[in-house]
């Protein structure tokens, strides 16, 4: 009995500690929850909304193995210019290939329709954001 309620007190707390955050979390391997998508900047006051893709305004959770490479400082973000960086090199490929496939979370903010590939019209719109 006493178990439950330590478990149920747990959850809980949890739950309480997401809730007034406002944010979504993602358990590591170690047992710690850190933001998936956390903010550039310092302030907690309210921000004001800039144009443009997510990752150009927020840093971007490392979540493949390919993104490990572009993450320059080993925070386990990808930071604006580095998410810049990498998508300029994935470009060529995407070009090369007449519908290629969505890899990650930042390609899938240009694919519109939601097939999982990226056609022409939004390799497009990724390289007129990475210039």
């Amino acid at each position: 009995m006493i178990k439950r309620i330590l478990i149920v007190l747990v959850v809980l707390l949890i739950w309480a500690q997401v809730a007034s955050a406002g944010r979504m979390y993602a358990p590591r391997q170690d047992n710690r929850v850190v933001p998936l998508i956390k903010s550039t900047s310092s302030s907690t006051a309210a921000k004001s909304v800039t144009a443009g893709p997510g990752w150009a305004n927020t840093d971007t959770r490392v979540t493949k193995w390919g993104q490990r490479k572009y993450d320059a400082n080993k925070d386990g973000y990808l930071q604006p210019a580095e998410a810049r960086q990498m998508l300029k090199d994935r470009y060529s490929v995407l070009a090369a290939k007449p519908n290629p496939k969505v890899n990650d979370e930042i390609e899938a903010y240009y694919d519109k329709n939601n097939n999982g590939y990226l056609e022409k019209a939004e390799v497009d719109a990724l390289k007129k954001d990475i210039r």
